[in-house]
């Protein structure tokens, strides 16, 4: 006879109620494991869903920036520097917002190279536009608007003494106008080609121009300094141009 048939009924039914109720805590138990390990795993993929909306927005800024970057090295325009400047915040908001997050862990070292990573990027940049200024935004400004105004002075100058010299009949200030068209042509080269050998002609050319000057009886020596001094900026503007940028940067310092 097996076990249970020796045992009276009531006996049965209680030991059998025992094993269910084992059975039900075993269950139970086993069942809120699983839901904590479940729970845990959704706070987890929260946090981790979190960050990576972070880092999202972080390299979205990011490439903003560089977007910002492009823009003002090929149009020169102030508007894309308060935009850079914008978008640096955004990421700096960013990546202080992820270094505070407690499930970055040992992440945190990645967090903080990158955080001084992308000040390095700003501080060049900020370099590149202090550079472009002295070089100048446009034809009027900076060391570009000194060269313009210099070379534009040149030419008057010239033009009032070659009337003067055709009404006399001479033509000392032939070697002079070419000098001064050989420089501003070279001028024109180097900024359209950026190639340092057009710097180095303007300063040959410029010698030229130093000697007819001087060899020139018909202008006053008044004028010659005037004039001199006129050509001096106009070289002087083209070769600190020509400094700034074609340093490693792609605008150097004009000092």
């Amino acid at each position: 006879m097996s076990f249970l048939s020796r045992m009276k009924l009531v006996y049965q039914i209680s030991l059998i109620s025992i094993v269910a109720l084992v059975i039900f805590a075993v269950v139970g138990t086993t069942q809120f494991v699983a839901d904590q390990q479940r729970q845990s795993a959704q706070e987890i993929a929260k946090a981790a869903t979190a960050d990576q909306l972070v880092v999202d927005g972080i390299s979205r800024e990011f490439l903003n920036a560089r977007r910002h970057e492009k823009d003002f090295v090929l149009r020169k325009s102030e508007e894309y520097i308060t935009s850079h400047s914008e978008a640096a915040a955004s990421v700096r908001s960013g990546l202080e917002e992820l270094a505070g997050r407690k499930e970055i862990g040992e992440l945190i070292g990645q967090v903080d190279q990158a955080r001084a990573a992308f000040e390095d990027y700003v501080s060049e940049f900020a370099n590149v536009v202090e550079l472009q200024r002295k070089v100048g935004l446009d034809a009027s400004s900076g060391l570009l608007g000194e060269m313009r105004e210099a070379a534009s002075e040149v030419e008057t100058a010239l033009g009032k003494i070659a009337q003067l010299e055709a009404m006399l009949g001479l033509s000392n200030t032939k070697d002079i106008s070419i000098a001064v068209l050989k420089m501003r042509r070279d001028e024109k080269d180097f900024l359209a080609t950026l190639d340092p050998v057009y710097v180095s002609n303007v300063d040959a050319t410029a010698k030229e121009f130093d000697a007819a000057l001087q060899k020139a009886g018909s202008i006053q020596d008044e004028k010659k300094g005037r004039t001199g001094q006129a050509d001096d900026i106009l070289y002087r503007g083209l070769q600190g141009a020509g400094r700034c940028r074609s340093c490693p940067r792609g605008i150097a310092c004009a000092t």
